[in-house]
């Protein structure tokens, strides 16, 4: 069967010149694209969801076992022409590509001088390498493509191989109960133990941020993402801790960190298995416009006797039943 590539790209003329180039080099590659679709009618979310949808369903309907990679633009500059109004498509296509298809290789196709965007790429999702489009078009032999796609096989496989062993902890060994992270701000780690303290006779295994997750000398990004791997679920608690004016207006807010550390569990586990709780009668509370819509589970913060076990009793037994009522089929990639 001949060998395919997926080709991304809102500048069709590169499109065209694709597989003129790979024939040229002597490359027996089947090359697929997007060129049958359109670009959004606007710049609305819902006309950027819909082309976003066919790319992906593109993409699904052509993957197969000869697919060696997919190459996407990384801005899609005809489309966004420097709308700061939405995520960019590109990276936006990578990250819906990367969490649907985790085993084919993306490799970026952008232009020169525009580094930056490959450096703002990483923090929307994993690529395997990329390819500067004026350098590609100047590319004498086939060398340089080749040794492009092999080192994105090759690095794609190694973080395969890598999830692969994760999921095959030796069952003798492995904790039978799901284990569940717990973060929050420091004013708000009483509300954390009390949540750990409710779980303390359920099937659960329960460890708050500060339990050994963070270590001496060490950077806590780093520490974070090799203990996401560690736990099936995450909790955080969302307390009042700062204030921000926006618009002129004041408002209580979350730590950053811990929106961010959100951020982290619901990309690792999404957001079935990553909860957020937050304390009544806080209406002044600003919440990022990304989790409007997404239900928190709430307390009552405010009791005469201090006593936040109590007071978290009713949020934690929420989350105890929809931990417990969770599918055991695993955790994508």
């Amino acid at each position: 069967m001949e060998k395919r590539l997926i080709v991304i790209d809102d500048d069709l003329d590169m499109v065209k010149m694709f597989p003129i180039l790979l024939t040229k080099w002597g490359l027996d590659y089947e090359v697929i694209s997007n060129d049958q679709f359109r670009k959004p009618a606007n710049d609305s979310k819902e006309a950027r969801e819909e082309f976003c949808q066919n790319i992906v369903q593109m993409v699904s309907e052509q993957l197969n076992a000869e697919t060696e990679a997919v190459l996407l633009d990384v801005l899609f500059e005809h489309i966004d022409g420097g709308s700061e109004s939405a995520d960019p498509l590109g990276y936006t296509l990578g990250r819906r590509i990367r969490k649907h298809f985790p085993q084919v290789p993306i490799i970026l196709f952008t232009i020169r001088g525009e580094q930056q965007d490959i450096k703002d790429a990483s923090s929307f999702f994993n690529y395997d390498g990329y390819i500067i489009k004026s350098e590609f078009k100047l590319w004498g032999d086939s060398t340089n493509f080749e040794s492009a796609l092999f080192k994105a096989r090759r690095k794609r496989d190694a973080v395969l191989e890598e999830c692969r062993d994760i999921l095959k902890r030796d069952e003798s060994t492995a904790p039978l109960r799901p284990r569940v992270f717990v973060g929050s701000s420091v004013e708000g780690i009483d509300y954390a133990y009390a949540i750990q303290e409710n779980f303390e006779h359920k099937p659960v295994e329960v460890t708050v941020w500060d339990q050994d997750i963070f270590k001496p000398s060490s950077n806590a990004l780093d520490d974070l993402t090799r203990k996401l791997y560690d736990f099936e679920f995450g909790i955080f608690v969302f307390s009042p801790d700062d204030t921000v004016k926006i618009r002129g207006n004041d408002y209580s807010a979350v730590r950053d960190n811990v929106i961010f550390e959100l951020g982290l569990f619901i990309g690792r586990l999404g957001k079935e298995r990553s909860f957020f709780v937050v304390p009544r009668g806080h209406s002044d509370l600003h919440l990022p416009t990304d989790l409007l819509g997404v239900t928190p589970v709430t307390f009552e913060a405010v009791r005469s006797d201090q006593n936040y076990r109590a007071a978290l009793g009713p949020a934690c037994n929420q989350i105890r039943k929809a931990i417990l009522n969770s599918s055991s089929g695993g955790i994508s990639q």
